[in-house]
């Protein structure tokens, strides 16, 4: 896997953890993004990357930095 890819699948798979320990569904995160429950569901199978602007927004709302996005989620494990 390209390093550009397993950074994709980072951050959609930290997405997802964050929003699972937050105990929260998709809907419940786009709902307090502002965002359409089905770009979380895009974002989290793969389907479609997230842009910048986004991961911060989402970041931000985790209490996290964009960077805590990049690294593997067994790590936080």
């Amino acid at each position: 896997m390209k390093a550009s890819e397993q950074i994709r699948k980072n951050i959609r798979e930290n997405i997802k953890f964050y929003r699972e320990s937050k105990g929260i569904i998709q809907k419940e995160l786009a709902t307090a993004l502002y965002m359409d429950e089905s770009l979380i569901s895009k974002i989290e199978i793969g389907t479609r990357d997230v842009f910048a602007y986004e991961l911060k927004i989402i970041a931000d709302y985790f209490g996290r930095t964009t960077e805590d996005f990049y690294s593997e989620v067994s790590n936080r494990k």
